[in-house]
């Protein structure tokens, strides 16, 4: 084996004390991968955000190094599913990419073990179904999901007919035993585009059902800081048949905790029928510190909180 040379670098004059330093800020969101996204200079102006968002990834990976803990990198929505089930040895899962590309998963992914999945604090990676695909995550007992930094969209209504469709848990179900814990993650609803607009205007009686949009908690626990639930629906909710129990989090049994959360919905119109309306319980225990509900909509009907 050759021995290994240490690379020479070429000597080169001193700066002057007055030289201005070079300006990094295109680098600020390159990834480790070589990715670079056109949004690095935009946040070039935030004070501390390269180091904070250059080194962000390296500093996680080393830090659970050191923990005795196995850090994997997965490259597409497949690799993220196999590293977060069962029989994987990755026990922290770091996303290398950012807002640029996303994740789809092929299938539900199944928690039953403890898992950490890290995004990114400045561009976050997005983690989105594919088609036919009704939840992102289900916890179950024993399994523990701490997801930092990261868009969850969840996925369109599932159709049961042509004039029912639903959605059920559509980013996490957490089952009696299991743990969720979301830091600074935003929930999401798909994008709405002006082709399924004009679609449902085709069918506004259609019955849509929707019990615990993101998160629903069947005896579990979940715990959400710094939270977003963002749904934007900028041509307006034609459909008059909604029914939404807990549309944004549902606690059915256990407990549920969110600290600075903010619900935040637009719509130029809509009509809905809200039990619960952004959260809902209907057992257990749920605790709310500071955060809010911001939404902007002309027809609403609901009771409850």
């Amino acid at each position: 084996m050759e021995p290994v040379k240490a690379p020479v670098s070429e000597s080169k004059p001193s700066a002057p004390a007055t030289t201005t330093k070079v300006d990094d800020s295109d680098k600020i969101l390159t990834f480790g991968d070589g990715e670079r996204n056109p949004l690095g200079p935009l946040f070039g102006a935030l004070p501390g955000a390269a180091a904070i968002n250059g080194a962000f990834n390296t500093l996680a990976a080393s830090a659970a190094n050191l923990a005795g803990l196995q850090v994997c990198y997965p490259q597409n929505g497949e690799e993220l599913k196999g590293m977060t089930e069962s029989g994987s040895s990755c026990s922290v899962i770091i996303l290398k990419k950012g807002s640029s590309d996303k994740y789809t998963l092929p299938s539900t992914v199944i928690v039953t073990s403890r898992k950490i999945v890290l995004g990114h604090p400045i561009d976050l990676p997005q983690i989105h179904p594919d088609k036919e695909v009704y939840r992102l995550f289900e916890v179950k007992p024993g399994g523990s999901l701490d997801i930092r930094f990261v868009s969850l969209f969840r996925p369109s209504p599932r159709k049961v007919d042509e004039n029912l469709s639903v959605i059920v848990a559509g980013v996490a179900l957490v089952e009696l035993g299991g743990y969720m814990r979301g830091t600074a993650c935003i929930f999401r609803q798909p994008a709405q585009t002006f082709e399924a607009f004009v679609k449902s205007l085709e069918t506004p009686f259609a019955r849509k059902r929707i019990v615990g949009g993101f998160v629903l908690v069947l005896g579990g626990t979940f715990f959400c800081y710094g939270c977003q639930a963002l749904r934007w629906a900028p041509y307006g909710s034609p459909n008059v048949n909604v029914v939404q129990i807990g549309r944004d989090y549902l606690v059915m049994a256990g407990s549920n905790v969110c600290i600075g959360c903010y619900h935040v919905a637009y719509s130029p119109y809509g009509s809905a029928i809200s039990v619960g309306n952004a959260m809902g319980v209907f057992g257990g225990v749920n605790i709310r510190i500071g955060g809010g509900t911001i939404g902007s909509s002309v027809l609403k009907g609901q009771f409850g909180e």
